[in-house]
């Protein structure tokens, strides 16, 4: 699981690249196409984030909800693991 995440964030990084490529080459088609299957991505990116929740909660016997974890530090901990 940890390395199909790192896989796709190290995909992830280099479409960026590309895209910002684009952008300054002036073919906003072809950026905004470049956009939207990076926007699969980090879809993809957030299921293995929420998966990992997932178990996490299952080992922990406790779920990740205003309950258990303060809404500050639950943002925190998930915007840690999306960038």
């Amino acid at each position: 699981m940890r390395r199909k995440y790192n896989d796709l964030l190290a995909k992830r990084a280099g479409m960026l690249a590309e895209a910002e490529t684009l952008l300054k080459d002036g073919k906003r088609e072809d950026y905004k196409s470049k956009m939207a299957e990076i926007g699969n991505i980090n879809d993809e990116i957030k299921a293995q984030v929420y998966e990992a929740l997932a178990r996490i909660e299952k080992i922990n016997g406790s779920s990740w909800n205003a309950r258990t974890i303060p809404a500050r530090r639950r943002t925190r901990l998930l915007s840690a693991a999306i960038p």
